[in-house]
């Protein structure tokens, strides 16, 4: 029940979230990031919904961080603690199964098969 409770907030959260990201850099990442695990993982249309909420959510986060002026360690250690959200955010949508082959291919799914 909470699982359904939580995908439903995530729902109503990603439509406010779509509504305040118009920046085509963080639309154009977050449908990246969603299309590669919809391949991998075969998302339902709400798992689809909520991943491009959470990534556009943490990619709004880090551009935010570049836009301060902090040195090169503090925005290294501020973007790590971004990133470490993503897993446990994306925990909340996934299966079981669906997060242990999302954790395996991780760095492909996320950051493409450039890295």
């Amino acid at each position: 029940m909470s699982k359904m409770f939580l995908t439903f907030f995530l729902l109503i959260v990603s439509f406010i979230g779509y509504s305040q990201s118009d920046n085509p850099a963080v639309i154009y990442r977050s449908n990246l990031v969603t299309d590669r695990m919809n391949d991998s993982l075969f998302l339902s249309p709400s798992q689809k919904d909520s991943i491009w909420s959470m990534t556009a959510r943490l990619l709004r986060e880090t551009e935010l961080l570049f836009s301060q002026q902090m040195n090169s360690d503090s925005l290294k250690k501020s973007i790590q603690l971004v990133e470490n959200k993503r897993d446990g955010l994306y925990k909340t949508v996934l299966t079981d199964e669906q997060f242990l082959k999302y954790k395996k291919h991780k760095v492909n799914i996320v950051y493409g098969d450039n890295q």
